[in-house]
């Protein structure tokens, strides 16, 4: 159309440029001047002739079909995930045919098979034959970059035109009538390896020649549960394929997986193809002597352990490690301290009156067993006074407790895959004095994994840096500063007394300086005695207190007080870590 008009604009102006030839005869005088005088009311009429010409001749060159516009529109909702705006420019028999939920679906499942990432689409193109064109080009993870068009018919012509939509509409490159589809071959399954390369798992059969470290880490391989499936076909794992749901096999599912191949088929078409990569082995952060130690520790008892060194690296994991949420209980103290004494509302010489109780916002929160406690915060802290820390968390506040326990790992995504979410409710939501009160002492609705509570002791340990945890022997984590350093070491003299007089003492080691904090986790109370039915026990600590080598933290479930059962049972890793 533009060469036409340009053609046309040529003519036009050599047309106007052209001269008359001269006559052969000497013209009269008065038939010259005749002439001039016809020339000159001629030509200005010759001008704005051309003029007009030229101004409808431009004016028509610059028109775009009503249906090239609404295909730009589709294409743009396309772009921009749109598929609302997508589905009103259809017309009132696609409507009907489609719908709304299974518009969207088509076009989800296009995705899905085709592992796409990333979505490009160009200008449309004028109609031919009733169809107009645009270019797409999608970024999948399976087959790279797909390339190809995506033609659009109409019901309805000029401004009420619509698009007649059918499933062909879903993905460049299909035909009307064509499906999209993939044919998937997976990758072997790569190796699980511990930090020094011995094999917790391999081949089709996952089997290694340290079954009892293997069996209590590795995990299992089967379906994908229903939340996980759009997320797997994304990375082209066909449903029903056997992948990691639980433990190792599930942290490092997209790694040991490796990259699936096959083929994108429209119809019986080959759109594109990929050849399947197997993964390399992957190594871990688990040390096998300490992963033996702790699943000793454990001795099959509901609960966890995690050993971890002060830098993230998680290097042993018993139990339900990161998979179960409890109140974390008095290991929470490690928390308040930290936001009390940077609002500097304390200090290790503040005094506190002996109590058996404390009463917050008119509830009763007692001491574990009636306990007569107080004295310094110091000694407050080493015996695990609740007649001290509910009422110095509402002292705090909602907003700055709760901003603190996010410092140090709290309501934040987990950096392990599969971990469970450690959350303390929003200062908005916390409640009343008596909820914040509960929420200081680490109950009421405050919720850990024991991956969680081994990372705060392990700020503390660093001087106050938070390392996200990691089980990827290949990776640094990045710190960021939870608090200051000089509260860091403030809370460390104070764990370091509760394990030299208070209720750490079961985890004392001759010869080395450990620091921990205990926790005993009310689940329950009988309401005819107002006695506790069920208690988890836990301990979170690190050996040496200056120079951690290693982080341990311990909860065994309904198992009764932490110092009773979760302090001695640190004891014996944290004593392996050291060399003990």
């Amino acid at each position: 159309m533009a060469d036409a008009c340009f053609r046309l604009t040529s003519y036009v102006t050599d047309q106007g440029s052209r001269t008359t030839p001269s006559r052969q005869r000497q013209p009269l005088a008065e038939d010259r001047a005749r002439r001039q005088r016809v020339k000159r009311r001629t030509i200005p009429l010759a001008v704005l002739g051309a003029i007009a010409f030229l101004i409808g001749l431009v004016i028509g060159c610059g028109h775009v079909p009503d249906e090239q516009k609404l295909a730009d529109k589709f294409a743009k909702a396309w772009q921009s995930g749109d598929f609302k705006q997508m589905r009103a420019l259809t017309s009132a028999q696609s409507q009907d045919r489609i719908s709304a939920p299974a518009f969207v679906a088509a076009y989800r499942l296009a995705q899905e098979t085709a592992t796409q990432s990333a979505l490009t689409v160009g200008k449309a193109s004028e109609p031919d034959n009733g169809v107009v064109r645009f270019p797409v080009k999608v970024r999948t993870a399976l087959f790279g970059l797909v390339k190809g068009s995506v033609g659009l018919r109409f019901d309805g012509q000029g401004s009420e035109a619509r698009v007649d939509w059918s499933a062909d509409l879903t993905f460049p490159g299909l035909q009307k009538g064509e499906l999209l589809s993939r044919r998937t071959q997976l990758a072997p399954r790569a190796s699980l390896l511990a930090v020094d390369g011995q094999v917790l798992a391999q081949g089709p059969d996952r089997s290694s020649p340290i079954p009892e470290v293997a069996n209590e880490i590795v995990g299992e391989l089967g379906p994908a549960p229903p939340g996980e499936v759009g997320e797997l076909r994304g990375q082209g794992i066909p449903d029903g394929a056997s992948v990691g749901i639980s433990g190792l096999e599930k942290v490092f599912q997209r790694q040991l997986a490796g990259k699936p191949g096959g083929q994108l088929l429209a119809g019986n078409r080959v759109l594109a193809s990929a050849t399947k990569r197997q993964g390399s082995p992957v190594r871990t952060t688990i040390v096998v002597k300490l992963e033996e130690a702790a699943i000793a520790a454990l001795g099959g008892r509901p609960g966890a352990i995690v050993a971890m060194k002060p830098t993230g690296q998680i290097q042993a994991l018993a139990g339900q490690a990161f998979s179960i949420l409890q109140p974390p209980g008095s290991t929470f103290k490690i928390i308040t301290s930290a936001a009390a004494l940077e609002a500097g509302i304390v200090k290790l010489s503040t005094e506190f009156p002996y109590e058996t109780e404390a009463n917050v916002g008119g509830f009763i929160l007692a001491n574990a067993d009636g306990e007569l406690c107080g004295g310094t915060f110091e000694q407050s802290f080493a015996e695990s006074c609740n007649s001290v820390f509910a009422p110095l968390g509402v002292k705090v506040g909602a907003k700055a407790l709760v901003a603190m326990a996010e410092r140090f790992g709290f309501n934040t995504t987990p950096s392990v895959a599969g971990a469970k979410y450690s959350e303390i409710p929003s200062a908005q939501t916390i409640g009343s004095e008596t909820d914040l009160g509960a929420s200081s002492i680490g109950q009421g609705r405050v919720q850990a994994t024991t991956l969680t509570m081994t990372s705060v002791a392990a700020t503390i340990a660093t001087g106050g840096l938070r390392y996200p945890p990691t089980l990827d022997a290949t990776v640094q984590p990045k710190p960021t500063r939870a608090i200051k350093a000089s509260t860091a070491a403030t809370i460390r003299s104070m764990m370091v007394g509760a394990v030299k007089y208070g209720t750490g003492a079961a985890a004392q080691i001759d010869g080395v300086k450990v620091a921990g904090k205990t926790g005993t986790a009310e689940l329950g109370k009988d309401p005819t005695t107002d006695k506790n039915i069920t208690e988890d026990a836990w301990f979170v600590s690190f050996a040496p207190a200056l120079g951690a080598k290693i982080v341990v933290g311990v909860l065994l479930v309904q198992a009764g007080a932490g110092a009773d059962y979760a302090a001695p049972t640190a004891r014996e890793v944290l004593a392996t870590g050291i060399g003990k």
